[in-house]
């Protein structure tokens, strides 16, 4: 059952069953840092290029950016508590092959970075379906505090994960440090193995991957309100980057600092970030999140920019918390709004989109950042860095996030398909449908605003190739035509129908000539399937 009680994080994690979820899911994480660190690390016992040791962050990375989008469609379409078991399951044989490997000592550089990319392919399916399960775990109105549990405590395995990769893999051996890395996945399998969550019906077929994806690009093309989180998300990360992508060289140009002084930089980072959730949670009572992600903005254009002319090491010290904590706000806040704006059969494939212009973000930026650096000094980069976060706060400024207090998104009760035909094939089709529109005199404006909300919503829910007959002899008749790839993707919009869809019918009439519905009517094209033209449930 969702969870109700007042609005504290505190009582959140006193909830025994999101408690048992949220530790053990986070802990999870830590085995990816892990092994990045042991790779890294064993690469450079094995070949004198820094190429090589630099591609373990891409080589975990990458797959986040690849199969994000297809872990979100499998995370709308398949059972998300499956899908999570199925990806720990593969993180884990993976990672015990790498332990394998390295105690027999068949590793070598590709070999290493291979398996640490199927590593990545695990946690890249496995991150969609648990952030789109946050929405089911808790109410909605508890789903910002969910989500910013879930970055403080990311961002903590990321903390302590190197450093304990590091501990490791000096003391022990790679072969060990892969085998936690391994295990650190277990507690999170077997909570989720003994999980049993309330379930929606999916229906009588399920929607294929391939197609599920084409429909998110579809909702997304179709939905202008949530398209700038997006732009925003990939802003503020190739911005923000700066500070970890070059933190190295600040402590050692800047600050003459050692390893030491770098590890403690590092972990302010991530204090920042875990101190940012609290803040988070205290201002979301008194200030909304646009209030506070264009502060955020600011304040971390501020922190880097302190951090290009410093010296000091404690004043980088307290910069580099402060931009750690605007990492986490500005990330929790604009995924908690996402998820808000998006009906739940559709979360998973947003937040994989969005997980990826995350990670292209911070690729993009680290790379750019370097290059920079290269020619001009950390001081110059930085510096770009905190005018490109400025740009971002004006981006934010011109592009302001959607309002989600008052959206009623979830699905009205469903058609009854007890008087359409039922003899035909779900994966029949295509399905044609036909509206006629008989427009009353001197409505033809409302009715073509009301015709592109419309066409917007049909996208949303699954229509395709939408268009509008405009009838050529100046009559009052015009026809509204979309359709639908099969019948089972038809039924699969009755039953998305929402109360958004009864407002623009009832408007959609007022403008009709007599005041009366539409006359629509559903055909098979010729040579897909048996059905016969039948007049169809009102949408």
């Amino acid at each position: 059952m969702p969870l109700t009680r007042p609005s504290t994080s505190p009582s959140l994690l006193r909830d025994p069953v999101f408690r048992r979820l949220w530790a053990t899911v986070e802990l999870s994480f830590l085995g990816g840092f892990v092994h990045v660190v042991a790779s890294a690390w064993l690469i450079s016992l094995m070949s004198d290029n820094a190429t090589m040791v630099a591609l373990t962050q891409t080589a975990y990375g990458l797959p986040m950016v690849i199969f994000s989008i297809f872990a979100g469609a499998m995370a709308d379409t398949y059972d998300r508590r499956k899908t999570m078991i199925w990806a720990l399951g593969f993180s884990i044989f993976a990672s015990a092959l790498l332990a394998v490997a390295a105690g027999f000592g068949l590793l070598g550089s590709w070999s290493t970075l291979t398996l640490l990319f199927l590593v990545g392919i695990g946690v890249a399916i496995f991150t969609p379906s648990w952030q789109a399960s946050l929405g089911t775990i808790v109410d909605r109105d508890r789903l910002g505090e969910a989500v910013s549990l879930h970055n403080m405590g990311a961002n903590v395995m990321r903390t302590v994960g190197p450093a304990l990769g590091g501990f490791l893999v000096t003391f022990t051996s790679a072969t060990f440090t892969f085998l936690v890395g391994a295990f650190s996945y277990l507690p999170a399998l077997i909570v989720l193995i003994f999980w049993k969550p309330q379930t929606t019906p999916v229906g009588s077929t399920r929607e294929s991957v391939t197609s599920a994806v084409g429909a998110g690009i579809r909702f997304l093309a179709a939905s202008p309100a949530i398209q700038p989180i997006f732009l925003r998300v990939f802003c503020f990360s190739t911005s923000a980057i700066s500070v970890m992508a070059l933190l190295p060289l600040i402590v050692r140009d800047q600050f003459g600092g050692d390893a030491t002084d770098y590890g403690i930089l590092f972990g302010a980072f991530g204090l920042g970030a875990i101190l940012g959730g609290f803040a988070q949670g205290l201002l979301r009572h008194r200030y909304d999140s646009e209030w506070m992600l264009r502060r955020a903005f600011l304040i971390n254009a501020a922190a880097i920019a302190v951090l290009a002319v410093t010296n000091n090491f404690v004043v980088g010290l307290l910069a580099t918390g402060l931009a750690g904590s605007c990492w986490l706000m500005s990330h929790s806040l604009q995924n908690t709004t996402l998820q808000l704006a998006t009906p739940r059969w559709m979360v998973g494939r947003m937040v994989s989109i969005c997980l990826t212009a995350t990670f292209l973000g911070i690729s993009a930026g680290s790379w750019l950042w370097g290059v920079v650096t290269e020619y001009s000094g950390t001081e110059f980069a930085l510096t770009v860095s905190a005018i490109a976060m400025s740009l971002t706060w004006l981006l934010a400024l011109r592009f302001p996030l959607p309002e989600t207090r008052n959206l009623i998104l979830e699905p009205m009760e469903k058609h009854d398909l007890s008087i359409v035909p039922t003899l035909i094939e779900p994966q029949a089709g295509p399905v044609q449908i036909m509206v006629e529109h008989r427009v009353a005199e001197g409505q033809l404006p409302e009715f073509h605003r009301l015709m592109g909300l419309r066409r917007r919503h049909l996208i949303q829910l699954g229509a395709r190739h939408w268009t509008l007959l405009d009838p050529l002899d100046g009559g009052t008749w015009w026809i509204e035509s979309f359709q639908f790839p099969t019948w089972a993707d038809y039924q699969r919009l009755l039953q998305r129908r929402t109360t958004e869809t009864v407002s623009l019918r009832e408007e959609i009439r007022a403008v009709q000539y007599g005041k009366v519905d539409p006359v629509m009517r559903r055909f098979m094209i010729r040579g897909a399937g048996p059905a016969r033209d039948a007049l169809m449930p009102r949408l």
